[in-house]
């Protein structure tokens, strides 16, 4: 190759190098990004630790392609959290980020204290099939297994079923949609429950994020568990657990100044006859309370105008309520 070439090639790499560095500054984390002070959006600079694009969807945020595991405390940057992964959750517990969804487990009562997942219209799909798994990413002593919940639906006086919090029906239009048969991604829920007024909430958040603008980021979701009374446990289980009385779910979707549309609930794991979801409605800042958790920890210094996390009902109309 001549001189003349590789002074050619040389300046052509220098420009190209130059761009990339002028086209964005702020510095970044240990983990090679930084979030968007305009946007709320976590992302990465560099390609060490850059995640790959979605592959079914371009417009939504970028997102690891491989699940990756993380121990502690700390808050793990996941665009799959708006404004921030819930904080509070115990010291021991293990974050799991994944492709489409994000969740918190819980060795103790053996279930996940939270998942955060992003829904648009294109990760919407049909015919994925409920093929339960191991997380291959934790023990068995970290979660219960298919054989736990054996017989369960057919015992009266319990009456349980594996019950989605990150739910399949969200994410059949995805590479990924097998990770929600992870059995970190399973509670044991009342089939009144998981066949009712849960069931109909998740079909109604499909349909928000299906009547979305297009170039709209989606429908952020978080969802948990409670205990605020004893339930009995599955006789069959070989670890001690800690049935879930209850449950709550947050839906998000991004305002078009900025802030937050929400909408949240609460739902026993015994909801009354006839009720729909918007009989279930609650605050933010409830689940807050009977959780212990803090949802959208960077909310107050990535937003200009004042965030009242009681005004969470404004986005209840999107959801027929």
């Amino acid at each position: 190759m001549s001189c003349t070439n590789i002074l050619r090639i040389s300046i052509v790499l220098c420009v190209l190098i130059a761009t990339a560095t002028m086209a964005h500054s702020g510095r970044t984390d240990s983990n090679g990004g930084h979030t968007d002070r305009k946007t709320g959006k976590y992302h990465y600079h560099g390609t060490k630790s850059a995640p790959v694009q979605s592959k079914w969807n371009d417009k939504v945020a970028t997102i690891p392609s491989t699940r990756a595991i993380f121990n502690g405390t700390g808050n793990v940057a996941s665009e799959l959290c708006l404004f921030g992964c819930p904080l509070g959750s115990d010291d021991g517990n293990t974050t799991i980020v994944g492709p489409i969804y994000i969740l918190n487990s819980n060795g103790n009562t053996k279930f996940a204290d939270w998942v955060a997942y992003q829904v648009t219209a294109s990760s919407i799909g049909k015919g994925g099939k409920r093929n339960y798994k191991p997380d291959p990413l934790l023990g068995e002593e970290w979660i219960l297994e298919n054989d736990d919940y054996k017989n369960q639906h057919s015992i009266p006086e319990f009456n349980f079923e594996k019950g989605h919090l990150a739910p399949l029906g969200s994410f059949n239009g995805t590479h990924y949609w097998q990770d929600t048969n992870f059995h970190s991604n399973l509670v044991p829920q009342k089939s009144k429950l998981n066949r009712g007024v849960w069931k109909t909430l998740e079909g109604r958040i499909r349909q928000l994020a299906k009547d979305l603008e297009q170039g709209d980021d989606g429908v952020y979701v978080m969802a948990g568990p409670l205990y605020e009374s004893t339930m009995p446990q599955l006789p069959n289980a070989d670890e001690d657990h800690t049935v879930p009385s209850g449950f709550w779910k947050i839906v998000a979707i991004r305002n078009k100044d900025g802030g937050l549309l929400l909408a949240s609930f609460i739902f026993s794991q015994t909801p009354k006859k006839g009720k729909d979801i918007c009989d279930y409605k609650t605050t933010v800042t409830d689940i807050e309370e009977r959780t212990d958790l803090n949802f959208f920890p960077e909310i107050g210094s990535l937003v200009n105008t004042v965030f009242r996390l009681e005004e969470t009902n404004k986005l209840m109309p999107r959801l027929g309520c």
